[in-house]
């Protein structure tokens, strides 16, 4: 599945706000344990692991961090409650203008299992367009200067 949206927002700010702020934006309907979300972690270097951490302080693996070049490109590898691979997310971020940038997703299945066999909320056809719509209101400055307002 591919997936794209315009973040009013330079790419710097853009790649920052999905990898460091990903708690501020990312809807509780797409976690994986639906118990009350204390934050969502992406340790930011190749090989960091990408996990949910619930207000009772249970950690809930996601994947790891398979690409990471700032500004540029985040590659996530999705696992599923066996630990094994189910998927692999690959978001661009590509600069239109100094205030614009086109952030690309594509999510694969890893391999012949289909994702959506194991409850995999990101496999749902309106996940990724409803989990961008929130980023990019996040990652936008304008939108932010209202919230914090």
């Amino acid at each position: 599945m591919k997936h794209e949206i315009e973040v009013r927002a330079p790419a710097a700010h853009a790649f920052s706000v999905f990898v460091d702020e990903m708690s501020g934006w990312w809807p509780f309907a797409y976690t994986v344990s639906k118990d009350p979300l204390a934050k969502v972690v992406m340790e930011p270097r190749l090989g960091g692991s990408w996990f949910e951490l619930t207000v009772s302080g249970r950690r809930i693996p996601w994947g790891a961090v398979a690409a990471f070049t700032p500004e540029t490109h985040l590659g996530l590898t999705r696992t599923g409650s066996d630990g094994h691979p189910l998927s692999n997310i690959s978001i661009w971020f590509r600069p239109r203008s100094a205030k614009l940038t086109q952030v690309e997703l594509q999510h694969q299945a890893a391999c012949a299992h289909s994702i959506a066999e194991d409850g995999d909320p990101l496999s749902q056809p309106s996940a990724w367009p409803a989990i961008l719509r929130e980023y990019a209101e996040a990652a936008s400055p304008t939108s932010r200067a209202l919230l914090n307002a």
